[in-house]
């Protein structure tokens, strides 16, 4: 088969410039509809976006519904309490709860090794006899606290 290497030899005419330009004429609307794909698929991604992020709303919106027999006050009441250290003091919030902050300061836990050590300077009987502890707390009341032998 004879390949043709050079068009418009002796007709004066540059058919290669002709032919690449037909070509480029032919590939146009095929450069169109690419572009044009190219938009749709972007929007289709941007669609599917906003199907995703509607989605999460939609979710996060069906926590906010209460439940049967809630009431929207009872879902939405807070009632916190917080112990630094619930070996000293413990609290529980209900639904009467009225917003404060409390404070508990200069507190001393007693121990039994504490009150052997000094039982003597706080009136307290030796072993094996009674009597009476005072505890006094600010400027209230004295309270007696009866004291037997091995109580201790």
């Amino acid at each position: 088969m004879a390949t043709i290497t050079s068009l418009g030899v002796g007709s004066g005419l540059d058919l290669g410039s002709l032919v690449s330009g037909l070509m480029e004429a032919e590939k146009a609307p095929l450069t169109a509809l690419q572009s044009k794909q190219s938009r749709v698929e972007s929007r289709i991604s941007a669609l599917g976006t906003v199907k995703s992020l509607l989605s999460a709303l939609q979710t996060a919106a069906s926590a906010l519904i209460p439940g049967v027999g809630q009431t929207a006050s009872e879902k939405f009441s807070t009632f916190a309490v917080k112990s630094g250290d619930d070996t000293i003091a413990t609290a529980t919030a209900g639904s009467g709860t009225v917003a404060a902050s409390y404070s508990l300061s200069n507190i001393t836990l007693a121990s039994a090794e504490q009150l052997r050590k000094s039982e003597t300077a706080l009136g307290i009987p030796a072993s094996g006899s009674n009597g009476t502890l005072s505890i006094k707390v600010g400027s209230g009341d004295n309270i007696d606290v009866s004291v037997e032998p091995g109580l201790r």
